[in-house]
């Protein structure tokens, strides 16, 4: 009894964490929009990866025997994290990684604004190079 107690909890912490990592993606969706292409590769992804980690979770702990309370665990984690943390996580991980992106962006803006003074006053410098290239020529035709 004890050690399917410790396997189901077991899975509950996997189903937990798999929510996790959904959450995950869905906090890079809300920052960063996407195609229904990238959604849809990005699931098959986060499934393919699901799909290993619990087969190598069933195979290392229980055999590769699939039970019960194994799949009352995940669902379970599942439901908890979901029902309980997933909706402030979500909410506070988008908030953090947009301010994160906002920060990170200041330099970058700022840079663009010195690059283009320096283009615009490379180009003045070409122009006055050219004009004083031409006097020079003309001054030689003269001689």
């Amino acid at each position: 009894m004890s050690r399917e107690l410790i396997l189901f909890f077991c899975f509950f912490w996997r189903g937990a964490f798999l929510i996790l990592v959904y959450d995950s993606l869905r906090i890079l969706r809300r920052v960063c929009r996407c195609s229904k292409y990238m959604v849809g590769l990005q699931d098959l992804l986060y499934w393919l990866f699901a799909a290993m980690y619990l087969f190598v979770g069933m195979y290392r702990e229980n055999s590769g025997l699939v039970r019960g309370y194994l799949l009352a665990g995940l669902l379970c984690g599942c439901a908890a994290w979901h029902y309980s943390v997933s909706r402030g996580f979500v909410k506070l991980g988008s908030l953090f990684l947009k301010k994160m992106i906002e920060i990170i962006r200041i330099p970058f803006r700022t840079l663009k604004k010195l690059r283009k003074r320096l283009k615009f006053s490379r180009k003045q410098d070409r122009m006055f190079l050219c004009k004083r290239r031409r006097q020079r020529t003309d001054k030689m035709i003269l001689r």
